[in-house]
């Protein structure tokens, strides 16, 4: 195993997606640009899109990291949280919210050829999760509400004609989602259930049982039609055309499940976690089919995201910290490890800050950005940092 150091700071954890970050002989971030939110790729045209709080979008280069433009979303002042790029027909779809958390937020549709704003959508408070249907033309915007206060919606838009089609209101604080585009099913993970949606016009078809202790993950494999939903030390699998439960998958007491991946080549599920105690974190290589346990590596403190490149046989794993005292306070860097996805054997490891992460299974690049506004490229397939 390598390490290379990258820097000191201690990373935190957005979401969607895979929310993460790592730095090392970085290229800048755009003039201005502060606490970088979300990150998209457009494979297709070679370009990385970056949300940050100052309303605004930066566009780069996604082969050298160079900073191409910035263009303001305009309007109120906005806190863009999520984005999503739709390449064919070149738009860049951000959510936003404004500084009251209580209040609505916007969809933004922007050109990105021009980088002008086309047309902009209201919402329900806290957009922080979109969900992209390419088979149907849809992308579902997910609203989580805020506990207590206000219930979570979900919005269905055209992106043919960028107008929205429905709007469903959930009585929960909604915190994840996935798609299986083959059985037309989105499904929404919140505190008090896993809401299945028809993914054309978003009605509600099932309310699904929940994990032990909540749905906080979700994963999909969209050749089998399975979709994994974590909560807890427990991980069920559903049919993702009924919604039926088909088996649940307990690790040990005091165990948390923090991430979900799915090797659809291997038919592998890989599972991170850490114990509530220690913070010691495993990745767990399971059947996807009968939930067999296959192989279990320690990755670190603190794991909190998983992602698969099943043509390398890779998977990265990210993790806050790497080290803890008894009374569990984490101190040091977090980690990006890239490990190998059938065994979970280390590969290369790097001492990394977490903030956002997009992975290109095209190119076999990771895109990571920091809370210090850097951005690095990796390649997955030698570790090397390339910008």
């Amino acid at each position: 195993m390598r390490t290379q150091r990258l820097l000191t700071h201690v990373g935190i954890v957005a979401v969607m997606m895979l929310l993460m970050a790592l730095v090392n002989a970085p290229a800048t971030i755009a003039k201005g640009m502060v606490n970088p939110q979300s990150l998209a790729i457009d494979d297709q045209h070679g370009h990385l899109f970056m949300t940050d709080s100052a309303n605004t979008v930066t566009e780069y280069d996604a082969r050298t990291g160079g900073a191409l433009r910035s263009f303001a979303l305009g309007g109120t002042p906005l806190y863009p949280i999520s984005v999503a790029v739709l390449p064919p027909a070149r738009r860049l779809y951000v959510g936003s919210r404004l500084s009251d958390v209580l209040s609505p937020g916007r969809l933004s549709v922007v050109d990105t050829i021009t980088g002008h704003v086309l047309r902009a959508i209201p919402t329900g408070p806290n957009p922080e999760r979109m969900v992209l249907d390419q088979r149907t033309g849809r992308v579902a915007v997910l609203c989580s509400g805020v506990p207590g206060a206000s219930a979570g919606t979900v919005l269905i838009v055209d992106t043919q004609r960028d107008v929205l089609l429905e709007t469903v209101h959930i009585r929960d604080y909604l915190q994840v989602a996935v798609l299986d585009e083959g059985a037309g099913r989105l499904f929404i993970g919140g505190q008090h259930g896993v809401y299945m949606l028809d993914a054309g016009n978003g009605r509600l078809l099932r309310t699904l049982p929940l994990p032990a202790k909540g749905a906080s993950e979700l994963a999909v494999d969209p050749q089998v039609h399975r979709v994994y939903m974590a909560g807890g030390n427990q991980v069920l699998t559903l049919n993702s055309r009924s919604g039926t439960v088909l088996g649940t998958m307990t690790l040990g007491h005091g165990t948390y499940v923090s991430a979900l991946a799915v090797d659809s080549a291997a038919g592998h599920l890989l599972v991170t976690s850490y114990n509530q105690t220690s913070m010691a974190g495993t990745l767990s290589i399971v059947n996807a089919t009968n939930g067999t346990l296959l192989h279990q590596a320690g990755v670190g403190v603190l794991p909190t995201a998983v992602a698969v490149l099943p043509a390398l046989d890779r998977a990265i794993v990210i993790n806050n910290a790497f080290t803890a005292d008894p009374g569990s306070r984490i101190f040091g860097t977090g980690e990006l490890r890239i490990v190998q996805a059938s065994t979970g054997r280390a590969l290369v490891t790097l001492e990394a800050s977490a903030v956002s992460v997009v992975v290109s299974q095209r190119t076999s690049r990771a895109y990571l950005t920091d809370a210090n506004q850097l951005l690095t490229i990796v390649d997955v397939r030698t570790g090397k940092v390339l910008a």
